[in-house]
């Protein structure tokens, strides 16, 4: 679930609910113990029968949704469906209890609603002597120990089933040790499988450190692909937390992971985080996303039927009563998975031979199916890639059938938004007979415009913190699977010079004031420092935590030192890798410091900046910024991972989610606020002053520095999350990629911003570099692309 939206949930307590009953609740947690599998079946490491949480949306009663005709958004129902079709069950559901669903429990280390939903779900778990809980994720509200603590303490001992979790974005966004404490503290190691009654489970881990979008990345594709192809015909189940498919815009990489599926047979995806229940059916995969355990007592039980006539799991909503509610423990039949189908690859009215091109005015997609009936509709989309973290039908065209062939003519003018020059996605979408839906994506390149794209150059992982300039044709690209790469841009090629191991890093890595060396942030809990030049590391400085935060390079006296921090601790570094001091910071910090004079800023996860003395550390001021009740809002709505500027000579600029302070240096008291989004994409200042700023949802801004008066910049654009500015020098213009892969030039002077060109269908989380000689922009991507880009006549 988006932050925003979880927030405002954050301390709230279902009725009926009062301290007394909070109380009691909190006297019957039991420790938590762990509980290998039944022998003989292959299961991960690190399982236990651990925690029970699941989707509960606030909605009454329990409605299912389906796609409709191809192009039609999709639909509630007024109940499930029972036909003969395999949709739906009978009032009564039989078979052997499989396992129980579960996802979005949200524990806080404060809130007393989420603790008795969970306890009420356990204890029906545990009278129906469930096997095997499925967690969709989001176990705690922010992943800190403390909820760990909570969360695991709420499982009783003798609860007979074991317990298999996959993260959520709330264990993953504000976490600076990269996952690692949800991995040890759930004893998960990443993606992983097991057999279970004949069923082959899948527990896909998609949410990724510090992001809040899913993504599907090439090394778990290559996983999944192997452990399916181990699995063979046995059928098999995806757990994952953020929903893919249908009108879901929550994971990247989603057609890849269909296209992939499709060839095996996976009946199922159980996921979670939209805290509703939805069923919807993709290339003959049944969607199931399950209600919200944060906001009501509920779980979701499969039942197995492997007989000869059939093989099938059907899945029943239990929904519980709270404390204080009139009401009874209902069961809702919600959906019938078949197990026993053949692949969805060789379906007739799978779309195949997938081509979109753009030769002129107009996108002509065609494709073709198997059979001439096995289609009643089919549309076709361009892929709206500003779509981020929501359900939205989009824009779809009728596609014409005329036996095998599906085809389209969309007018380039006629598509909102409008279509960049660059790389796109195209979907085509049918519609079967039984109202299942068959997906088929490829890429589409439209041409035009200034921008002309050079070079290439695929790395391991995906390209994190920043491409950083080095030279005037040379940078470096880091990524999240350990390597610091150093390229030349020659012509029209990008040539890879060496490559160097760090340890993943996660933001960006700072220069020496003679660009003679980097330092690279890396969660191997070091610093770690680079030879430029020859491609080797001078040391590495051992620190207390993992490094997820940016570097700050300082020069005192002609000695240079690095202010970096780790975890919950500030630390300086000298030049020979020595740690000068450390000190504890509160909660975390994932952003970069500033010195001001011998005055250290910094953003803190308890919603405060503070400033520290340069020479010892030790902590001179403290300024609470963020107001909120509890640790959870305090994180979320505080300058946790900000960017600190100075302004002027002797005051600084802190962004936290929804407001630019400025602060005295000196003392932290605030000489003014503007309402402006500028923690995520850090500010730059321009050289008479302005502040140039681009919010979370991509609107640009200039703000006065006398008084933070906002002048906004153009008619908006599109999300920017950890990518920052690329200013050309001398002048007052900045390159700008947002998250959604749109470059765009920003010209304070105009003031204009001009979208230009579509850089990837990936998603973009790494600062671009600008090359003023060559002329040139250098942006990687989530995939781990990294592409050039000739922009000398923009």
């Amino acid at each position: 679930m988006r932050p925003e939206e979880s927030s405002a949930h954050a301390a709230s307590t279902p009725s009926g609910v009062d301290a007394a009953t909070a109380a009691d609740a909190s006297q019957r947690i039991g420790e938590t113990a762990l509980r290998r599998g039944a022998a003989g079946e292959r299961r991960p490491r690190g399982i236990g029968r651990r925690a029970l949480l699941t989707g509960a949306a606030a909605a009454a009663g329990s409605a299912v949704v389906c796609l409709g005709p191809l192009w039609a958004r999709a639909h509630i129902l007024d109940g499930p469906r029972d036909d003969d079709q395999g949709w739906g069950t009978g009032p009564e559901a039989a078979g052997t209890v499989f396992a129980s669903f579960i996802t979005d429990v949200h524990i806080d280390a404060v809130a007393a609603a989420q603790d008795i939903h969970l306890q009420l779900v356990l204890e029906d778990m545990r009278a129906l002597n469930v096997p095997l809980v499925l967690h969709g994720g989001d176990i705690t509200e922010f992943g800190s120990n403390d909820t760990y603590d909570r969360y695991l303490r709420l499982v009783p001992e003798d609860f007979p089933g074991e317990i298999q979790h996959v993260a959520g974005n709330h264990e993953m966004r504000w976490d600076p040790s990269g996952g690692n404490v949800y991995r040890a503290r759930m004893h998960e190691e990443g993606s992983r499988s097991f057999d279970h009654q004949r069923i082959h489970v899948i527990m896909l881990e998609v949410s990724g450190p510090l992001q809040e979008e899913a993504h599907v990345s090439r090394a778990t594709l290559e996983w999944l692909r192997a452990d399916l192809r181990m699995a063979g015909r046995t059928p098999s189940i995806i757990v994952m937390h953020c929903p893919p498919g249908a009108d879901f815009h929550y994971v990247r990489g989603m057609d890849q992971l269909f296209a992939l599926i499709a060839d095996h047979p996976v009946r199922a995806i159980l996921a979670g985080h939209n805290h509703s229940e939805t069923v919807t059916r993709v290339n003959d995969t049944i969607v199931l996303t399950g209600r919200a355990v944060k906001n009501s007592p509920v779980h979701y039980l499969l039942r197995h039927s492997p007989t000869e006539e059939m093989d099938q799991l059907t899945v029943e909503a239990v929904s519980l009563p709270a404390p204080g509610d009139d009401g009874e423990r209902t069961v809702t039949p919600v959906v019938t998975i078949p197990m026993g189908t053949p692949r969805a690859s060789g379906h007739q009215a799978m779309p195949r031979r997938l081509n979109a091109r753009a030769p002129g005015s107009a996108v002509h997609v065609s494709a073709r199916i198997g059979g001439e009936d096995a289609l009643v509709a089919a549309a076709a989309q361009v892929w709206d890639e500003s779509l981020y973290g929501l359900t939205e039908h989009g824009t779809w065209y009728d596609m014409s059938i005329d036996g095998t062939l599906l085809e389209a003519r969309i007018d380039v003018a006629a598509i909102s938004p409008p279509v960049l020059p660059g790389t796109h996605r195209v979907r085509v979408r049918g519609t079967a007979a039984d109202g299942g839906t068959w997906e088929a994506a490829d890429e589409l390149t439209t041409r035009g415009g200034p921008v002309r794209p050079l070079g290439t150059y695929e790395v391991d992982g995906a390209v994190t913190g920043a491409v950083v300039p080095t030279g005037e044709d040379t940078m470096l690209v880091s990524t999240d699977q350990g390597e610091v790469i150093s390229f030349v841009l020659r012509g029209r090629s990008l040539r890879r010079q060496w490559r160097v191991e760090t340890g993943s890093v996660h933001r960006p890595l700072a220069l020496s004031p003679d660009a003679g060396t980097a330092y690279v942030p890396s969660l191997d809990r070091a610093l770690v420092a680079l030879d430029i030049s020859r491609g080797r590391e001078l040391w590495r400085a051992e620190l207390p935590e993992r490094v997820a935060s940016a570097p700050l390079v300082v020069t005192t006296d002609g000695l240079e030192s690095v202010l970096v921090s780790a975890g919950p601790t500030l630390n300086r570094i000298d030049e020979t890798g020595t740690v000068m001091w450390t000190v504890p910071i509160p909660v975390q910090s994932c952003g970069r410091p500033l010195v001001l004079g011998d005055t250290v800023v910094i953003g803190a996860g308890d919603g405060t900046a503070r400033g520290y003395s340069l020479e010892r550390g030790a902590e001179r001021w403290v300024a609470q910024l963020a107001r909120r009740s509890t640790a959870y809002q305090r994180l979320l709505y505080g300058p946790w991972t900000t960017t600190v500027r100075p302004i002027g000579a002797d005051a600084v600029l802190v962004g936290t989610v929804d407001t630019l302070h400025c602060l005295d240096a000196a003392d932290g008291t605030t000489r003014w606020t503007a309402a402006a989004s500028a923690m995520y994409t850090p500010p730059e200042i321009l050289d008479d002053g302005t502040v140039l700023v681009v919010q979370e949802r991509g609107q640009a801004a200039l703000i006065s520095p006398d008084d933070g008066t906002i002048t906004p910049i153009g008619e908006g654009g599109q999300v920017s999350l950890d990518a920052g500015l690329a200013p050309v020098a001398g002048t007052h213009r900045a390159w700008h990629v947002s998250l959604t892969g749109v470059l765009s030039l920003i010209d304070a002077d105009a003031p204009d911003v001009t979208a230009l060109h579509q850089v990837t269908t990936s998603r973009v989380i790494a600062t671009p570099a600008y090359l003023p000689v060559p002329g040139a922009v250098v942006v990687g991507d989530q995939d781990g692309m990294v592409r050039a880009f000739d922009v000398t006549e923009v």
